[in-house]
């Protein structure tokens, strides 16, 4: 049971020991093997009633478990949104923050031109894509908390991004131990968009005016 300070008392016997509420359901959640955090809700799925999570799918009510973070990460990136905001909070509560409004165009311009088009709706690669939309490069180890995986799984999905094509074109060009968006991906984002534009909007920053345009062959 409850007191009004909002901690439980449990009970054995004649005895009652308070607990606190957070400890308790940290405790529970480590009894039951859950060990997800917002630091990996993308990796980490687990449904907190295995055996109605497996009804609902035999009935078709919901498609597969452990979709929705995935694509409230890419439906977010996608638009040029920030990724959302997963804060956990004392006791059985999360606070998850979406920033939207209007799609940010440069962002959409570069995701649509990616091929295949299913890599469209990869959350591994929108959130490289979204990466380096804002910093010039990356390396694997900063991608492994970006991805929320591991070194190798980061490899994988950084080759399952350099397989894609922006056009006919590479997407990502790799130097050495740093990767980077491709000629042709800048000028896909860049599409129709002024230089300042990009910048009020934070995508491509690194990008000085005299190199917006690629230059003429002599």
């Amino acid at each position: 049971m409850e007191d009004a300070s909002g901690r439980i008392r449990w009970r054995t016997g004649g005895h009652c020991t308070p607990v606190d509420r957070a400890e308790w359901w940290l405790s529970r959640q480590r009894h039951a093997g859950y060990d997800q955090t917002a630091e990996n809700v993308l990796t980490q799925r687990h449904a907190r009633y295995p055996a109605l999570a497996d009804l609902c799918r035999a009935l078709h009510l919901v498609e597969k478990q452990g979709l929705g973070v995935d694509r409230m990460y890419r439906d977010m990136v996608v638009l040029g949104h920030r990724p959302p905001m997963i804060v956990e909070e004392p006791g059985p509560r999360v606070h998850v923050r979406l920033v939207g409004g209007p799609p940010v165009v440069p962002v959409v311009n570069l995701m649509t031109t990616v091929r295949p088009e299913p890599r469209q709706r990869d959350v591994r690669v929108a959130l490289i894509i979204h990466t380096l939309l804002h910093h010039p490069f990356t390396t694997e180890s900063r991608l492994t908390g970006v991805l929320q995986r591991t070194i190798p799984e980061v490899e994988e999905a950084l080759e399952t991004a350099a397989d894609c094509l922006t056009g006919t074109e590479p997407l990502l060009v790799r130097f050495k131990d740093v990767w980077t968006l491709s000629w042709d991906a800048v000028s896909a984002a860049k599409r129709r968009t002024g230089y300042e534009d990009l910048h009020r909007r934070g995508v491509l920053t690194y990008v000085k005016p005299d190199i917006i345009t690629r230059p003429s062959p002599a």
